[in-house]
């Protein structure tokens, strides 16, 4: 196995399903067993969600040979600030050494860049991007948190991290929130986390995954992990945060993830497709030269810039329609 697959297949994260969303924090209502089944109930910032864990841990990976630094930054949309953005946040558990400012975040950044180059690469002539918020028009901004301590009990999970952001105003219901937290190799054993809304409807003005209420991802910042690894980590629950992957999807795990190899939302979740029998498929290409999966290698189960008609991915939800991504084929919206 080599080392980007290990990554993607031992690092992914668990998912956080939301199960009724909301125009707005004020109007959520508890999901019901028909829609949580065997998942966890848990409320963030006022939003009933559902909780998918248990993922495999992450393992250490050694430091890339790719040269990461070539790729260019991701442009900012617009003014960088208005309209949804996906936030950037190096969070620090109270009583833990902050790592080197300077070197994290150009380590953040240059994951930052790779994962809005292959969403790029998705798109094929096209273009889309991520809308990253960049307060000065510049560069994507990656803002110091500090976090909750790590408990007596040695374990850190998500909704410490999500529980400390809302009680700290992060709750804009137009931000995703990415936290890359250090510090916590010691106590968190998935790679990361993130919320997502189950709704497949096509139309990205009705679909969930397009309402107003704060999403949150979690991504464990690993002593060992490198830029690609991060940037998977990154894809992979932001990925999440606007949808993917339907349970509906051609190639679905039943569990929110697919079973194709090399893809960035794909590996053995032990969702129902995999307990059923069924097993990774390696139908997807090989990792790009930056050691990058693709962002749906088929286009489609959950991202298509381009889909042809009466195709799933035109007749479902398609995260190119996402509002935290460009409109296919402008970087400056």
């Amino acid at each position: 196995m080599n080392r980007i697959k290990a990554a993607l297949l031992a690092a992914t994260a668990a998912v956080v399903v939301a199960g009724i969303a909301a125009t707005g924090p004020a109007a959520a209502t508890a999901p019901g067993p028909a829609v949580c089944g065997t998942l966890d109930v848990i409320e963030i910032d006022g939003v009933s969600q559902c909780t998918h864990g248990g993922d495999t841990a992450p393992v250490a990976m050694p430091e890339t040979t790719v040269q990461t630094r070539s790729i260019p930054a991701p442009p900012c949309p617009g003014d960088g600030r208005k309209g949804p953005r996906v936030r950037v946040l190096l969070g620090v558990p109270k009583g833990t050494t902050a790592p080197d400012p300077a070197s994290t975040r150009s380590l953040m950044r240059q994951a930052l860049y790779l994962a809005d180059a292959n969403l790029d690469a998705a798109s094929t002539s096209v273009g889309q991007h991520y809308r990253f918020f960049c307060r000065h028009d510049r560069n994507v901004t990656v803002a110091t948190v500090q976090l909750p301590v790590i408990g007596s009990d040695a374990t850190y999970t998500f909704d410490d991290v999500t529980t400390e952001l809302t009680a700290q105003g992060f709750t804009k219901s137009s931000a995703i929130y990415a936290a890359f937290v250090a510090n916590i190799d010691c106590c968190y054993t998935y790679g990361g986390q993130g919320s997502m809304t189950s709704d497949d409807r096509p139309s990205g003005s009705t679909n969930r995954n397009n309402d107003s209420f704060p999403r949150y991802s979690m991504i464990r910042l690993g002593a060992t992990f490198d830029a690609t690894t991060l940037a998977l980590l990154f894809q992979h629950e932001t990925g999440h945060n606007i949808g993917a992957v339907q349970n509906s999807a051609p190639h679905t795990s039943g569990a929110f993830h697919c079973y194709e190899t090399n893809d960035i939302m794909c590996y053995d979740d032990g969702g129902p497709y995999f307990t059923g029998g069924g097993s990774l498929v390696s139908v997807c290409p090989d990792p790009s030269s930056a050691g990058m999966y693709a962002f749906d290698c088929g286009g489609d189960d959950y991202y298509n810039a381009t889909p042809a008609p009466n195709t799933y991915i035109a007749d479902h939800w398609n995260v190119a329609e996402s509002r935290w991504l460009t409109p296919v084929g402008s970087s400056g919206a």
